[in-house]
């Protein structure tokens, strides 16, 4: 922590914030701080101010700190966790978070030391979820007989792996007796994106204090150089030392080391201040500071005497002055030192010339391999860092394979990742590297390549994977067998990706034909439960078939999280052939597999696809809560970046069907991943904001959802015709509908009846500007393609078919009857109020045109009040505009004036260019006015005409002479 060397000055009211969570903390009502600003503006003199009053109230205090290192996880948490293994024993610690050694050396590596080649337990999401769940656990037991206060320094240097595990402790140990506190630099664009997570969460929890430092003002700048300096300083020096420091406590201090009584003589730059700072000290104390830059923010005292070949008396003799002068500050561990300042470290450290600096990173490697424990965290990474500095780049190889193995041990997926990019980058630098590292490149290649399929980060997965199958194939070593594995996992990470299909198929043919059935095998199994995946939406008693033979194999060798998978699929297949009950059981038994033993990914994998199921069965409120409580397993699991999306979108999909528009606005949010989940949610997003009214939002997101390969799913041109009719773009619907025909033969039965309603409306709705018999062959064409019985595990399905029949009726006026099917079909749908209003409203039209007022008042009365229930403006103006157009007063509801003689000139130029089929966008350029201003015009003109889109409007032109015939 920062010690008062800086002086206190002027945040009253942020430390009585943080006392007030202190107290919240007493009444098991804590919460999580954020105290965010630039470098030097005294987060971390608050954060000690606060950490003291907490001791003072009897709260057990643990701070850590993050290190500039890449690749070092859990950094903070070791370090604020590295007393309580001496207070309490390792054993104790064991209990207190139910964590085994092997997980908890993750954060505590006392409970067993990483020693290079020791077998690593399988790492994966739900390894991580379960060392997330233990520390949240230990940090609660901690809790019970005092509150605990955990401060974590710097996050800005936070691996991603550290964020998420302050982010899942944030969200759990909100409402208990456990304060968290975090220190972050004010965020430019690149550290924005590494925090994204951490904004993300404290912009969307409700039990996060964010705390943001501004400069202090001249009235404390002067209470803060009156504390430095022992007197009262002029009021003409605290303002220069103002002007220059803008408040910046740690820049005020500078100064006034330097002479606040000659303002003028002053640096200019931080940088100068602290070079000043720095050579005051006797030259072998510069050079001790020197070398203390290059080991790191943090250093043992005995690294220093191994590295550089000096006694401890000499090495503490040459620091004092350091320390006096309070560059390097003592470690609470006694044995440590520290820069008091980042700044400080890094001006030091550019004052090593470039050879002496590798000379430097060599000898710190040298000793760090001899005694690993001098190492501030992870030993392999900091080697790894070193060597590759000192530019020896085959032991920075052989350090950044055992640093993967380290964070793998850890459970840590990214900053394995990391090194294992690392390690592929120096692989050709290295004559032998094959040797040295116990590995042939392409299963390195293959290696990287799963940890970035469980990052999320599919596009670099499949790249590594392809990489991994060619490298094997020029192997004169390589077996068949292992040519199959690698095809089986690149199959796994080009399935979450739609654009890749074909590709797809052929690598799971390829995974199948090379990896033997006998004996059973988990690769065998990884290759079945593939290939059954694939096959969901190709031929679905295939899919069947393999994910039960995948289930036993599975079973056979003991691979829970490939029986759980396979579980998960065959469930998927058996309801999509209509044996719904039987598909849920084996759902369910796929979630207590996951359960039990700990799977946290196939308990996503199984939410995700039963509510799916329970959704498509129109059992929308089970769907939404299997979906809700999946969502909540997948951010306390690690595995919301993977899945998240998949289960949000099912989330938000079952609230948005059963008029829940708010909730499912809620659920649908930014999330981490290039999942293929991502691009349904975009695509959802698109077709609520639709509907809400607010066109230029949903097409933003459907161009998000474009971004992620979302036309490549059925369900997205559907959307995409939809918002295109909503305002009354029949055209756009068209040309969005131009593969329906493709889309027809690899569709299920709901989505080929939802996608054929939806093209035969934007057909009649073209209908005036095309030759009739296109009309009619195209409408036959679609009526056609309709799938008059469909599984009963897509009860929506019949009330789209029956919504398709309807909408071919507008082509003939055929009466009422169509739509009296199609409103009877959607009254016996859970939800889909949308669709029913839609119906309602056509219903209601389809009387008045029959000559039966009553009724029809009745139908557009239903749809105007379902309209004003969801929120839905386009669907409120069809049903008011049928209603205008027909001269049919609804309840509550005028019919204003209207007709052809209340236009106004320019109204009637816009109407002109309607009939002529021009956009807003074209009517604005020709009129020379703004786009907003042609879109109030046509308002006012389908209001005036009474009219409920710009095709009837043209009609209404047409037939009253406002334009010339066609």
């Amino acid at each position: 922590m920062a010690s008062d060397h800086v002086g206190f000055a002027g945040r009253a009211r942020e430390l009585d914030r943080l006392d007030e969570l202190l107290s919240a903390a007493e009444r098991g009502a804590s919460r999580t701080a954020l105290v965010t600003g630039e470098a030097g503006i005294g987060k971390s003199t608050l954060v000690e101010r606060a950490a003291a009053r907490a001791l003072e109230r009897g709260h057990r205090v643990l701070v850590g700190r993050c290190l500039p290192v890449q690749g070092i996880v859990y950094d903070a948490f070791v370090d604020a966790l590295g007393g309580l293994a001496e207070e309490l024993g390792v054993e104790r610690l064991g209990e207190l978070s139910g964590l085994p050694p092997g997980v908890l050396r993750a954060v505590v590596p006392e409970a067993r030391p990483f020693v290079a080649g020791d077998p690593v337990d399988p790492v994966g999401p739900g390894a991580q979820a379960r060392l997330f769940d233990g520390v949240g656990k230990l940090l609660r037991r901690l809790a019970e007989p005092a509150p605990v206060l955990v401060v974590v320094e710097d996050l800005h240097w936070a691996h991603p792996t550290t964020l998420a595990l302050f982010c899942v402790l944030s969200q759990r140990l909100a409402g208990q007796r456990v304060t968290l506190i975090g220190t972050e630099r004010q965020p430019g664009p690149a550290l924005e994106r590494h925090l994204a997570p951490l904004l993300s969460e404290t912009s969307r929890g409700d039990h996060v204090d964010r705390l943001h430092l501004v400069g202090l003002s001249e009235h404390d700048v002067g209470i803060q150089l009156r504390g430095l300096v022992g007197e009262e300083p002029s009021r003409a020096v605290v303002r220069s030392v103002l002007a220059r420091s803008e408040g910046n406590p740690l820049f005020v201090r500078e100064l006034a080391v330097q002479d606040p009584g000659s303002p003028d003589e002053v640096p200019h730059r931080l940088r100068d201040l602290f070079e000043t700072t720095l050579l005051s000290l006797p030259e072998e104390t510069q050079h001790l500071v020197r070398l203390c830059a290059a080991a790191g923010r943090r250093v043992h005292h005995l690294l220093l005497c191994r590295a550089f070949g000096l006694a401890p008396h000499v090495v503490a003799d040459r620091l004092r002055p350091a320390v006096r002068a309070q560059i390097l500050v003592p470690d609470g561990d006694g044995v440590s030192y520290g820069f008091r300042h980042v700044l400080l470290a890094e001006t030091a450290g550019d004052a090593l010339l470039p050879g002496e600096s590798q000379g430097v990173h060599a000898r710190l490697a040298e000793a760090l391999e001899g005694e690993p424990g001098l190492a501030s965290t992870a030993p392999a990474a900091e080697l790894a860092h070193h060597w590759g500095l000192a530019g020896e780049p085959d032991r920075a190889l052989v350090w950044s394979v055992t640093a993967a193995e380290e964070a793998d041990a850890s459970h840590a997926l990214d900053a394995a990742l990391l090194h294992l990019d690392r390690a592929v980058e120096l692989w050709d630098d290295v004559p032998d590297a094959a040797r040295l590292v116990g590995r042939r490149r392409w299963q390195v290649l293959s290696w990287q390549g799963s940890m970035a399929n469980l990052a999320g980060q599919n596009a670099k997965a499949i790249a590594l994977m392809e990489r991994a199958v060619e490298e094997h194939r020029a192997d004169p070593e390589g077996t068949p067998a292992e040519l199959g594995a690698l095809y089986s996992r690149l199959t796994i990470c080009l399935g979450t990706v739609v654009p890749h299909a074909e590709e797809t198929l052929d690598a799971s043919r390829r995974a199948l034909e090379l990896v033997p059935e006998s004996p059973p095998s988990a690769v065998r199994a990884e290759a079945l439960a593939s290939a059954a995946h694939l096959h969901l939406r190709i031929d679905v008693r295939a899919a069947r078939d393999l994910a039960r033979e995948a289930a036993e194999v599975a079973g056979t060798v003991t691979a829970r999280p490939l029986e759980a998978r396979a579980r998960t699929l065959l469930g998927m297949s058996l309801a999509s052939l209509g044996d719904l009950e039987a598909g849920l059981a084996s759902i369910d038994e796929a979630h207590e597999l996951g359960v039990r033993h700990e799977l946290h990914e196939e308990v996503a994998r199984s939410a995700m696809y039963g509510s799916q199921i329970l959704i498509r069965a129109g059992r929308l409120a089970e769907g939404a809560a299997v979906a809700l409580e999946g969502v909540r397993c997948a951010r306390e699991g690690g595995v919301f970046s993977k899945w998240g999306s998949g289960i949000a979108g099912n989330a938000a999909s079952a609230l948005f069907l059963s008029g829940r528009w708010d909730d499912a606005a809620r659920q649908i949010v930014e999330v981490d991943g290039d999942t293929g989940g991502t691009a349904w949610l975009y695509t959802l997003h698109a077709r609520l904001l639709g509907f809400r009214g607010l066109a230029d939002e949903a097409a933003r997101s459907l161009r998000l959802a474009r971004e992620h390969h979302g036309e490549d799913d059925p369900h997205y041109p559907v959307v995409a015709a939809s918002l295109a009719l909503l305002v009354d773009d029949p055209d756009s619907a068209g040309k969005a509908l131009s593969p329906w025909r493709q889309l027809v033969e690899v569709s299920h039965d709901a989505t080929v009846n939802e996608l054929c309603a939806v093209a035969l409306r934007t057909a009649v709705d073209r209908a005036p500007r095309l030759p009739a018999e296109e009309t009619r062959l195209l409408v036959d064409e679609l009526l056609d393609a309709v799938r008059t019985r469909p599984t009963r595990a897509l009860v929506h399905a019949t009330a789209w078919g029956a919504t398709a029949r309807a909408e071919a009726s507008r082509l003939v006026r055929g009466g009422p009857d169509a739509w009296l099917d199609a409103t009877d079909a959607w009254r016996r749908v859970d939800g889909w109020w949308h669709a029913r209003c839609y119906c309602l409203a056509r219903l209601g039209e389809a009387h008045a045109l029959a000559g039966r007022s009553g009724p029809a008042r009745e139908a557009l009365s239903e749809a105007v009040s379902i309209a004003e229930e969801l929120g839905s403006p386009p669907l409120l103006e069809l049903a008011l505009g049928l209603a205008r157009f027909h001269r049919l007063v609804l309840a509550g509801h005028s019919t204003p004036v209207h007709g052809p003689e209340a236009l106004t000139v320019r109204e009637r130029e816009v109407l002109a260019l309607i009939t002529v089929g021009h956009t807003n966008r074209r009517i604005a350029r020709d009129l020379g006015i703004s786009e907003k201003t042609v879109s109030v015009h046509v308002s006012n003109v389908l209001r005036k005409l009474g009219v409920g889109s710009r095709t009837e409007a043209a009609g209404v032109a047409f037939r009253e002479g406002l334009a010339a015939d066609p």
